[in-house]
């Protein structure tokens, strides 16, 4: 059986050990890798990252992987902040995203009534899943599990 060839971009930041474990875990043949050619070749992308959002940006161009994430057919995971760069844009930072989804990251903001209020940021704990849409990355995930979470941003699509 011929294993699909999975690129993990690396950019210098996150846990990538965890990643490719996972995905040599599912099945994949996995390569870590910052060679445009070796990405545009793969079967599918994970685009993790842990950082600033403009220097993450800014080093996809740099390297020319941006356009290769954007004219890649395949399917791409942004993990963390690398899904955040598969949006137009993201409160984290000035450049543009890559574009890939339509919407913004917006940085969690909590008001009540007449005053803010500011809890903890980044959120972290765990919190119940409600699954509206069915996919097939969500498939052997039961509705109304509960999952960690360590975040400071959320999409708008």
């Amino acid at each position: 059986m011929i294993k699909e060839m999975i690129s993990i971009v690396d950019c210098g930041i996150g846990n990538l050990r965890s990643i490719t474990k996972a995905m040599e875990k599912m099945g994949f043949s996995v390569i870590v890798t910052r060679d445009p050619s070796m990405i545009e070749k793969s079967d599918g992308i994970v685009l993790p990252g842990v950082g600033a959002f403009d220097a993450a940006m800014k080093d996809l161009k740099e390297t020319k992987i941006d356009q290769i994430l954007r004219n890649f057919s395949q399917p791409i995971l942004g993990i963390c902040l690398g899904l955040q760069m598969l949006f137009q844009k993201s409160e984290e930072g000035r450049l543009p995203g890559l574009g890939l989804i339509s919407g913004e990251v917006k940085r969690f903001e909590f008001r009540i009534s007449n005053f803010e209020f500011r809890p903890k940021v980044p959120q972290m704990g765990w919190n119940q899943l409600k699954i509206k849409q069915s996919s097939p990355i969500l498939k052997d995930i039961p509705d109304d599990c509960w999952m960690y979470f360590v975040h400071s941003y959320y999409v708008i699509p």
